[in-house]
């Protein structure tokens, strides 16, 4: 076969039976809560620079639908509960003298199929022990809508498709402009994605598989789910420095 037909014929043998490609680890950067969340930062009180994270654990079940072993997803979760909260303030030093000590269980996932991609819930059980540990939800929880990627086979991709196919056949090499209409075909489609409503709780996934759209969905839930912790630290009950001197009540009046 000549060379520039067989490279053809390899290229579009590649294109047609490519499946999806190993998901990769997940690291703790995907779940954690980073500054573009909106979540207020710790303030002068109880929380602030106090909560140590000694452990954090999910159900086997959770593990398989990320991929992986409980044993390589669990230290990953933990950094980023760790770095969740340091980044707003509430995490302890090491050798903090008396810090909230939370564990952090990730509930086995909830998930509910739908017609444009899958929901999954991410619930997280808190549990907190030390001086101000009341302080410290019990749980916190998000849903997160994955949507499937549309990849349409338009006309235009069609036509370049028919030119690689009919040009390989008679061992010719299509002419660049082929592969760069497949490109902008390709280009379009990714736009019509990104035009989906992309939100805090929803967006595209970008692994068009069933595995790789729950496996989205699940670390996104997660993520959320640790912003609402942050969240509901910011706006708990228990008074900050700030707003137990607002309430101090003022000194008695001096005896007649």
């Amino acid at each position: 076969m000549p060379r520039s037909r067989a490279l053809v014929a390899g290229l579009l043998a590649a294109a047609l039976t490519a499946g999806p490609a190993a998901a990769a680890p997940v690291s703790a950067d995907l779940m954690t809560v980073s500054g573009r969340f909106e979540a207020p930062k710790a303030v002068e009180g109880p929380l602030k620079g106090r909560i140590l994270v000694t452990a954090a654990s999910l159900a086997p079940a959770n593990a398989d639908l990320l991929g992986d072993g409980a044993g390589k997803i669990e230290p990953s979760l933990k950094g980023a509960v760790e770095a969740s909260l340091r980044n707003f303030g509430y995490l302890a030093a090491a050798d903090h003298a008396d810090p909230i000590r939370l564990t952090v269980q990730v509930d086995p996932y909830e998930v509910t199929p739908d017609p444009e991609g899958v929901f999954v819930v991410a619930r997280l059980h808190l549990t907190a022990t030390g001086g101000g540990a009341d302080c410290v939800p019990t749980t916190a929880e998000a849903r997160y809508h994955a949507l499937a990627p549309m990849k349409a086979l338009n006309k235009q991709k069609a036509a370049a498709w028919m030119q690689v196919i009919g040009l390989a056949a008679v061992g010719l090499m299509p002419m660049p402009g082929v592969f760069q209409e497949m490109g902008t075909a390709s280009a379009s489609d990714r736009a019509a994605n990104d035009r989906r409503g992309r939100t805090e709780s929803q967006s595209v996934s970008p692994d068009g598989s069933p595995k790789g759209i729950l496996r989205y969905a699940a670390i996104n839930a997660t993520q959320i789910a640790s912003a609402d912790l942050i969240r509901q630290l910011g706006k708990g009950a228990c008074p900050t420095r700030a707003q137990v001197a607002d309430v101090t009540p003022p000194p008695a009046p001096p005896a007649n």
